[in-house]
């Protein structure tokens, strides 16, 4: 471009994925949830996490929905018919220089803006290609801060399962994601079990190595929930050591007390024994025995000991996280996200009406200790 042989030039280029960037994919359910309902949560939620200073930009597919979405959510919109150019140049403006928390555009919100307080990045619709989806979410924590990159994707439903009538959820193939316009690496970015920064990094960068997300990397939501299982499987072990350790002390206290009581029972019979001119060694060969079957019957104890400590920990931790949010959602399989979005007295799903006056025959029938609580 600027006439400079090419054996003196040298190229230098960055990943295209952001250290400080959390990449998400969150699913939605169809029909009972509405992509400009979860979106309104979401955003709120967002506002509410980072505060008036941190930016969120919500990339639509169509003209229609940035329109949509903007008067729904009180934003700035930005797509290709907005106004002229200087129009235009006034909206990213207020992008660039921090004087709106939310905007809604299309992809022709595109290169050249740069916004270093934008915190997050929402992309609704659909996400066709992955350089797209790379450049947009780039937008995403240049100042280094903290940020999001996240694609709200629809889950549909088959068949009628159990209890609420919601069947099996149906995937969507990679061919049909093609048949719809979808390039399979951005199918491969929403649908895959591994990274998230994998694919892009291979597709992006030709990085093939890449197990998953590195030190000083916002994790990926992928990397994440890998990470929780390891810790379950961690504390398990945590907790079986404990109780090994503990176990352990007492057990040779008490052994040592039972062979003390054992050895002067052998010692009785012994002397019992010899006079009837039975062998010692039977004797010994019983108290072996039966200190083997204890010792095995111990072991297993301790496992299951372990296993029941880890559902109580469990147990206690999903009581203080269902005290947020609705009981019933919770209770039925809902999103951990849906649950919060309103409580019981506010729901609307199915048998949702029965449970609550269920709630209210059950603490009618309740007889409290007189002064030890209240209700409003």
């Amino acid at each position: 471009l600027v006439g400079l042989p090419a054996e003196g030039v040298r190229w230098f280029r960055g990943a295209t994925t952001r250290r400080n960037v959390q990449y998400q994919v969150r699913r939605y359910k169809t029909p009972d949830e509405t992509e400009e309902d979860v979106l309104a949560a979401l955003v709120e939620e967002k506002k509410q996490q980072y505060g008036r200073q941190g930016q969120i930009i919500v990339y639509c597919d169509t003209v229609k929905k940035a329109v949509q979405y903007a008067e729904r959510l009180g934003a700035l919109c930005y797509h290709r018919a907005v106004g002229n150019q200087e129009e235009k140049k006034a909206i990213v403006r207020q992008l660039t220089e921090g004087r709106q928390q939310v905007f809604t555009a299309t992809n022709a919100l595109g290169l050249g803006v740069d916004a270093p307080t934008i915190r997050v990045v929402i992309h609704v619709g659909m996400v066709r290609r992955l350089r797209d989806y790379a450049q947009e979410s780039g937008r995403a924590g240049r100042d280094g801060g903290k940020s999001e990159a996240i694609i709200l994707k629809p889950v549909r439903y088959q068949g009628r399962g159990r209890g609420r009538g919601r069947g099996r959820e149906v995937k969507e193939t990679v061919e049909q994601a093609e048949g719809r316009g979808i390039e399979r690496e951005m199918w491969e970015f929403t649908e895959t079990l591994g990274c998230v920064r994998a694919v892009l990094d291979r597709e992006m960068d030709g990085r093939v190595d890449r197990q998953g997300c590195e030190d000083e990397e916002e994790a990926c939501y992928r990397c994440v929930a890998v990470a929780e299982e390891r810790q379950r499987e961690v504390r398990l072990m945590e907790i079986l050591r404990e109780q090994e350790q503990a176990e352990k002390e007492q057990a040779e206290k008490e052994q040592a007390e039972q062979e003390q009581a054992e050895q002067e029972k052998t010692e009785q019979e012994r002397a019992v024994r010899k006079a009837a001119e039975v062998p010692v060694a039977d004797i010994e060969l019983e108290v072996y025995q039966a200190r083997t079957q204890r010792r095995k019957h111990g072991q297993d104890e301790r496992i299951r000991q372990a296993e029941e400590a880890l559902e109580v920990e469990q147990f206690r931790a999903m009581l203080e996280q269902w005290a947020i949010g609705c009981t019933w959602c919770r209770a039925t399989g809902e999103d951990e996200n849906d649950c919060k979005r309103h409580e019981l007295e506010q729901c609307e799903e199915e048998d949702s009406q029965e449970v609550r006056e269920a709630v209210k025959r059950w603490q009618q029938a309740i007889r409290w200790e007189k002064y030890s609580c209240c209700f409003d």
